[in-house]
């Protein structure tokens, strides 16, 4: 009788135990960055937990120091918003995380130079505020995502040395903020599509060494030097 009593009250502190347990760890994960928003900064965690932080070239302050900005390496912060992400070239491996939507406004992503594997998430292009995004020189693989062509604010786009294949997608012709944009060196395939002439901004057009075919529209000539 006397175990089965003990056994009750055991089982008793246990339960109550566990709820203060489980807000604990909740906090603890609010609490990691003291200057940016609690989805901003889980949101850098999946991304670290995701693509190896732990191995990365450099990896100064990420998890340790509560202020994120300007002291996580690579993460830079604008009125208390993660504002550019530039870990280039800094041994990154492993996928992109969908998590990193949670940072809406994000204006420059670089992420060149790395071993980052694919395929491109198509939820990039929820990042509606990017005005840079560089992906160049990583085993991605896979099609460049249709969604991409959401990126109304985009100003340059690097995608050289992908691993990827298929056509262009159409809806990039909607970045009519689109300065620059170089995607050499893939397995591209398909004509230029007829939708870039609305890319008025655009200066720079490089998709040399891919398997495209096509004439080379007129209205590209002054910004394209090499076709196909």
């Amino acid at each position: 009788m006397k175990v089965r009593i003990l056994a009750l009250r055991i089982a008793l502190v246990v339960l109550m135990v566990a709820p203060l347990t489980s807000a604990s760890v909740a906090a603890n994960s609010d609490s990691m960055c003291s200057d940016i928003p609690a989805s901003e900064c889980n949101a850098l965690i999946a991304f670290y937990n995701a693509t190896g932080g732990a191995s990365w070239k450099d990896h100064t302050n990420w998890l340790t120091d509560s202020h994120v900005c300007f002291h996580w390496y690579g993460v830079q912060c604008w009125n208390g918003h993660v504002f550019r992400l530039d870990l280039r070239q800094n041994g990154l491996t492993g996928t992109i995380p969908t998590a990193l939507t949670g940072l809406p406004y994000l204006d420059t992503l670089y992420l060149w130079g790395n071993q980052l594997q694919g395929p491109i998430p198509p939820e990039l292009g929820d990042l509606t505020q990017l005005r840079w995004l560089g992906l160049d020189e990583n085993p991605f693989g896979g099609q460049i995502p249709s969604s991409l062509g959401n990126l109304h604010a985009l100003e340059d786009l690097s995608l050289a040395s992908c691993n990827l294949s298929g056509p262009i997608p159409d809806s990039l012709g909607n970045l009519t903020n689109l300065k620059g944009l170089r995607a050499w060196g893939n397995q591209l395939s398909g004509p230029i599509p007829a939708t870039f002439e609305n890319l008025k901004s655009l200066q720079e057009l490089s998709l040399e060494q891919n398997q495209m075919n096509g004439p080379l529209p007129a209205f590209l000539e002054p910004v394209m030097h090499f076709w196909p």
